[in-house]
């Protein structure tokens, strides 16, 4: 069987990032990377071999799980709320105008939001490791949520650094050429955005003294 990965809903992404997401545009080159990773051997042998240490031979905090019963649940898990030959994993994205102060993003009420400055800056083998580590999140895997020692061997952690490594070796860390233009007008544009915001900030400040 083969696990497909559909953007069901979208919102806060730009029109050239959203346009004809099932076949084109940014937003659905990510997600089709994320697919190709999910159904890889190459996905499937790091997964199944994972060891957060010589004594823990398995991922942290896997809910009783072996890696095995890991790797079936991100392709077939409750998450993907479907049956049948091919097996959907529906994805809702929205996307944070904030800049996300060093977060890429979050999960809440099964919506994967992301900040804009993260998309905006990070190619997409980054952005299909980000969606994989917040749908490991809907597929009930979660990890502390400070800093420790062995976050990174928890199942999003880890599972979302397997499939940027894997989306990087095969695919690169470019966009393909018809996105790349978009993607540099994206950020030119984010960038104006955010100095117009601090520029207006400082005439306020100007203005509040003479007033």
């Amino acid at each position: 069987m083969v696990t497909k990965v559909r953007i069901a809903s979208i919102r806060g992404y730009d029109e050239t990032s959203g346009k004809r997401l099932e076949d084109f545009g940014k937003v659905g080159h990510c997600a089709a990377q994320m697919e190709w990773a999910l159904n890889s051997e190459e996905f499937a042998s790091r997964v199944l071999a994972y060891e957060a240490s010589a004594a823990r031979p398995r991922f942290l905090r896997p809910g009783g799980l072996t890696n095995a019963e890991v790797l079936h649940v991100l392709r077939a898990g409750a998450a993907t709320r479907r049956a049948g030959r091919d097996r959907v994993i529906d994805l809702h994205l929205v996307r944070e105008d904030e800049r996300g102060e060093g977060t890429i993003g979050f999960v809440r009420g099964g919506y994967i939001h992301t900040y804009r400055d993260y998309f905006d800056r990070h190619g997409p083998p980054w952005m299909a490791g980000h969606l994989a580590h917040e749908f490991a999140h809907l597929a009930g895997f979660s990890h502390a949520r400070e800093e420790k020692p062995g976050r990174k061997h928890t199942v999003p952690y880890a599972v979302g650094e397997i499939v940027y490594e894997v989306c990087l070796e095969r695919f690169g860390r470019h966009w393909p050429r018809h996105l790349e233009e978009e993607r540099d007008f994206d950020v030119r544009e984010t960038e104006a955005r955010q100095r117009r915001k601090k520029q207006s900030g400082v005439l306020k400040t100007i203005f509040g003294l003479f007033s």
